[in-house]
């Protein structure tokens, strides 16, 4: 997956089966990114269907990213947290609530936005795992 526009790119899109998490289960998503070395932004995030989410990385002249973000379910299947995200390099946002229902299907999106169409941003590798929690 690779932006190299200055609008919001989806780099990435996991869709997750409705009802696969349960009223207390997870996602957890470790991310890796690469990126030129410019004084340009460039901004990773994460969330849930068509949300901005959590901000992931926002990096200058660094080359690129490894983080991780977790989605939980906060004792019933329409209450999810976002924790803060964790990474070894640039800013990481904090944790993010959100109101959507985990029974239906949906999607969880890692977006890149730079701020020059000279700079670029590529996913390096992703995983995904979910966890069923009653």
């Amino acid at each position: 997956a690779w932006a190299q526009s200055t609008g919001i790119v989806t780099l990435v899109s996991i869709p997750v089966a409705g009802g696969a998490m349960g009223p207390s289960g997870s996602l957890a998503v470790e991310i890796s990114s690469s990126n030129n070395n410019t004084a340009g932004a460039k901004t990773i995030r994460a969330g849930l269907n068509a949300t901005t989410g959590a901000l992931v990385a926002a990096t200058t002249a660094l080359t690129g990213f490894r983080g991780a973000v977790r989605v939980q379910n906060r004792g019933a299947e329409n209450r999810n947290y976002s924790s803060s995200p964790s990474g070894s390099m640039g800013a990481v946002g904090a944790g993010v609530s959100w109101s959507v229902d985990t029974t239906q299907q949906w999607v969880f999106n890692i977006t890149a936005q730079i701020a020059a169409a000279t700079d670029w941003v590529v996913i390096d590798a992703f995983s995904a795992t979910v966890t069923y929690g009653p």
